[in-house]
């Protein structure tokens, strides 16, 4: 199984850290998984030393013909059986990419409960029924989303993200 997941990642790794050390803690179990998006120096760097492999490509709006180019051509080339998405422009894309693409399975994050039935925009994104699974962070989440949905209920599931409070150890607070 190949897996594929993209998000920005353009912060300070402790925006971040539960869900790289996802994907760090699979490669490491022998997953192949690659992780594409933008990258700050930290993090690029961090996954540079746990040997996981990270393609810098990033979506600049919600649909980006380039990046959906380039994305099309990334999974054919590495045969992705999977691509577990974050981020509207990132899921957007994604789904306009693998529209027709059924073999490819594509996985979204939802972090919150913004998405609504009514509005249209959602269904170029979390709603769009190309996408095979949803992962919500909390069983409210999931319960919210589950409303949003009119068809195929069970795609939807609670994978809590989890934070250890040692990630935070010696992170400045922003000066607001």
């Amino acid at each position: 199984m190949k897996l594929l997941t993209i998000g920005d990642y353009d912060g300070n790794l402790s925006l971040y850290e539960a869900q790289l050390k996802q994907f760090i803690l699979m490669h490491q179990r022998g997953i192949n998984v690659t992780i594409m998006g933008k990258f700050s120096d930290e993090i690029a760097t961090l996954l540079a030393n746990k040997n996981v492999p990270f393609v810098i490509n990033k979506a600049h709006q919600k649909k980006d013909i380039t990046f959906i180019k380039q994305l099309q051509s990334y999974v054919e080339e590495n045969k992705i059986d999977i691509i577990h998405v974050f981020g509207g422009n990132n899921t957007s894309n994604t789904c306009i990419a693998f529209k027709k693409n059924k073999k490819v399975k594509i996985i979204g994050y939802m972090g919150s409960t913004s998405i609504h039935w009514h509005d249209p925009s959602a269904y170029k994104t979390y709603l769009n029924p190309r996408i095979d699974a949803i992962i919500c962070n909390s069983k409210d989440n999931a319960r919210h989303f589950k409303k949003q949905l009119f068809f195929n209920k069970n795609k939807v599931y609670s994978i809590y993200k989890g934070y250890d409070v040692s990630w935070f150890d010696g992170v400045l607070p922003a000066d607001l």
